[in-house]
Parts: structure tokens; C-alpha cells; sequence
């Protein structure tokens, strides 16, 4: 069974990225090859910020069935407020990262269905 997915780095105040977020890209390219459809949003983007409100609204035109979420500590709090706001729309949603990685409970306490602990890829 092939999907839509949504893989997102929430946004930071203290981050701006000039390149998208490797371990992203890679999910994104292994995704594809078994045959879903991607689309890969950085909140931090120097060229194209977004907040948590832009990423809901994209959410709600693509309709992904999940959205994958790379959280650092930094962005925690931004990542499980964006979380509130996908599960709305009944968004199935997992967390990977460094920060789910150390607290994988933590996620689940804020709305994410599935943590991945460890390399995602």
C-alpha cells in the first residue's frame, strides 16, 4: 500500500537553514522508491520561512495519511503545538529525531501516534 506523506521540520526561532535537512531528504528518497508520494516542508527555510499556522493550512490542501516530524530539542514545544493542529484534521503522526530519540514517551504525551528512536531512514 502506497500513501501521501508530509515530512516537516517545525519552525525555530534560533534556526535558518540555507540547505534542506539531510535526514528528511533521505526518508523522502527511500519513501519514494517504495512508491509513495512526498513532500518535504523546512519551516526554517532562508528562503521560504513558515510558521506553524502555514504548515497546518498545506496539511489541509495535501491531505497527507501521515506526517512525519523531525524534532529537536529546540523545536519541541513548536513541533507538538503543529502536532495539536494536524490532529484536527485526524493526521496520523510520527516523531523521529534526536529529541524523540532521548524522551520516545514524551511525543506520545503531546498527540504523535508513532515515534521512531534511531536512524529513520
Amino acid at each position: 500500500m502506497t500513501g501521501r506523506i508530509l515530512l516537516v521540520y517545525p519552525p525555530s526561532r534560533t534556526q535558518s537553514h540555507t540547505a534542506p535537512p539531510a535526514g528528511l531528504l533521505y526518508i523522502a528518497a527511500v519513501l519514494e522508491h517504495a512508491g509513495h508520494e512526498v513532500k518535504v516542508v523546512d519551516a526554517n527555510a532562508v528562503y521560504r520561512r513558515r510558521s506553524s499556522e502555514d504548515i497546518a493550512a498545506l496539511a489541509r490542501l495535501y491531505r497527507p495519511d501521515i506526517v512525519g516530524m523531525t524534532i529537536v530539542t529546540q523545536t519541541a514545544r513548536e513541533a507538538y503545538r503543529l502536532a495539536a493542529m494536524l490532529k484536527e484534521n485526524g493526521t496520523r503522526l510520527i516523531a523521529g529525531g534526536p529529541h524523540p530519540s532521548l524522551v520516545p514517551e514524551e511525543p506520545i504525551r503531546f498527540g504523535f501516534d508513532a515515534v521512531c528512536v534511531g536512524e529513520g531512514e
